[in-house]
């Protein structure tokens, strides 16, 4: 058995890993067990809240922790883009690549330059979670009856954009920050555990994901192919 540690940035995330993608991969590879950690403070026992902004130095000890306690593990990140503290190796000079897959394959290269293990796979999620609903919004829209009255918002989003990972990332129209404004047309408040638990619950396909989400399927590719 090969041991992966998919180090989430929350409980959304974790509850992602969990239920969706770790029957997956088990059903495409057998051989790999995974467990999904919220990144925290690794000596904390209760891991059921969210890991908040996403800094490189909590990163860091996050992963050299796991592979000091398992030298044969294989360890990969399930953080946002989206928010991340600039510690990161480079991060100014990586803003100036104007494109994003450029930008999130330079700070990827950066990341595993700069903690140098050979099991050790860093994912960044372009641009955040969020994405998903967007990429697989027939699904999302399952999760809640309400939904329906303003599928048609989301729809007229993915026809401009065409891309689910291109929903940019400023503080007004990240995915998430869309979707808290197309509820707030309903009087709906968004939480992000509760839609996350729904939806990983019953509705996702993640295969859907990786038809539409091109970063996100290289990254499960690489997964499944670790041995």
């Amino acid at each position: 058995m090969t041991s992966l540690y998919i180090i989430c940035e929350g409980s959304s995330e974790q509850s992602f890993i969990d239920k969706v993608l770790k029957p997956y991969i088990s059903i495409h590879n057998p051989r790999i067990d995974i467990s999904a950690p919220i990144l925290k403070d690794h000596k904390t026992k209760n891991q059921s809240h969210k890991g908040g902004r996403v800094s490189y130095a909590r990163l860091k000890s996050y992963v050299e922790h796991f592979a000091k306690q398992q030298r044969q593990c294989k360890i990969t990140t399930f953080v946002d883009y989206y928010g991340l503290i600039n510690d990161f190796p480079n991060y100014n000079n990586i803003q100036k690549i104007q494109d994003i897959y450029g930008r999130i394959e330079k700070l990827e290269s950066e990341i595993t330059n700069a903690i140098n293990s050979p099991n050790f796979i860093p994912y960044i999620q372009i641009h955040e979670y969020e994405m998903f609903y967007f990429a697989d919004l027939d699904n999302f829209i399952k999760t809640d009856p309400q939904l329906n009255n303003i599928k048609k918002d989301f729809i007229a989003i993915n026809d401009k954009i065409n891309n689910p990972e291109l929903i940019n990332n400023s503080v007004h129209t990240a995915p998430s920050k869309r979707i808290e404004q197309i509820f707030e047309q309903i009087k709906l408040k968004y939480s992000k555990t509760f839609y996350a638990n729904l939806y990983t619950s019953t509705h996702c396909d993640i295969q859907i994901l990786r038809d539409k989400c091109s970063h996100f399927n290289s990254w499960i590719d690489k997964l499944l192919n670790l041995n």
